[in-house]
């Protein structure tokens, strides 16, 4: 297999589970470094495990800028330069909307809409 993404870094957001943990995978697959950015902890901290050396877990809410910074700083500190931003963090669509407070809502819709990135 061609290593496409020898010497790359990624952030991926939301790389705890689903489409965000195949990116994650298929990525070091191709030869990344990639940082699994999530708020699912136990998740994220047993998928960079699994992935090993070349992947590292840093709780991050796509919502906050400090999260951003944070998890910028982290990432260029254990592998360098960040070269790819996959912001794949979201919500899954099977939530009761009549059931959901004002408070839920404003949230789900904050990781949609309100995401932030400082580039420093």
């Amino acid at each position: 297999m061609t290593k496409r993404l020898e010497g790359k870094v990624a952030l991926i957001t939301g790389a705890s589970r689903g489409m965000g943990e195949s990116h994650a995978k298929a990525f070091v697959e191709h030869g990344a470094k990639v940082v699994l950015a999530d708020v699912t902890d136990h998740a994220g901290e047993l998928l960079a495990k699994e992935l090993g050396s070349n992947a590292l877990f840093v709780h991050h809410d796509v919502t906050q800028l400090d999260s951003w910074t944070n998890a910028v700083e982290q990432s260029v500190k254990a592998f360098g330069e960040i070269n790819v931003l996959v912001n794949n963090a979201g919500f899954s669509a099977r939530w009761p909307r009549r059931q959901s407070s004002p408070r839920t809502t404003t949230g789900r819709c904050a990781v949609s809409t309100r995401t932030v990135c400082s580039s420093g």
